[in-house]
């Protein structure tokens, strides 16, 4: 995590400082991983269809409760503990994460105004995109 270029978001007290428990379970990729990632999300992007979400959320904390969210997260892909992939996509940065700590942190995985990040299980039955613009997408989808 020391290397990881966003870690700050998860460990500097003045952002928010997770407890080591939960820390312990952000992995960071490593960069040839991003990379192929970056490949895959940019051919599916370019994809007119993904345009045609399922469902989508407004973030916008100004208007928006934080719990609100969550609930539309968990509503749209349960209470779960699977393994989720996040991919920052104008950076190279990528990590790994249970979908239970991405719901209970998803504000510090995705800041509004400078975040376009993509989240999907292994399994790739779905993917949730947030917009710098502070929206979620949602889609059920095959991008792999």
């Amino acid at each position: 995590m020391d290397q990881f270029n966003l870690n700050w978001r998860f460990t500097d007290p003045k952002y928010n400082q997770l407890p080591i428990s939960d820390l312990e379970k952000i992995q960071p990729l490593e960069s040839t991983i991003s990379e192929k990632f970056c490949e895959i999300l940019s051919e599916f992007v370019s994809d007119s269809s993904f345009l045609e979400y399922d469902d989508s959320c407004r973030t916008d904390l100004d208007i928006v409760d934080t719990n609100l969210v969550k609930k539309w997260l968990i509503e749209k892909v349960g209470k779960s503990d699977q393994k989720v992939f996040l991919f920052w996509y104008f950076g190279n940065d990528a990590v790994a994460t249970s979908w239970d700590i991405f719901v209970r942190y998803w504000d510090d995985f995705c800041y509004p105004s400078s975040d376009d990040v993509f989240i999907f299980p292994a399994k790739a039955d779905w993917m949730i995109f947030y917009s710098h613009e502070e929206i979620f997408q949602f889609k059920y989808t095959e991008i792999a």
